[in-house]
């Protein structure tokens, strides 16, 4: 077994970029505070550079807080990896997590 560093709310509070660097971190989880902002008429700008970044780090993004089918497309759009939030599901107790991956 092995382990990845995941870095939670990057560019927000205490998590700010010099993180990134010194932690070495595998995952760059972007904050919902970004992903409110986007739509199709822009408000982008934040999270296409936090991408950037994380892909020239060779880190893997996750967007937190989708909320909606315009933030999942634009947010593919922009080449982020996967997504977390009531868009993709409500959080759940883990026996209704097991049933629901049985499922699929």
């Amino acid at each position: 077994l092995g382990y990845r560093i995941a870095l939670d709310d990057t560019g927000t509070g205490h998590n700010g970029l010099s993180y990134i660097q010194d932690l070495n971190a595998d995952i760059m989880k972007i904050d919902k505070k970004f992903v409110d902002f986007i739509s199709d008429d822009g408000g982008t700008e934040i999270v296409q550079m936090l991408v950037q970044l994380a892909k020239r780090m060779k880190m893997e993004t996750i967007a937190e807080g989708i909320e909606t089918e315009d933030q999942a497309r634009i947010l593919n759009k922009l080449g982020v990896d996967q997504g977390q939030g009531y868009y993709v599901a409500k959080p759940l107790e883990p026996e209704e997590f097991c049933m629901q991956v049985r499922k699929q």
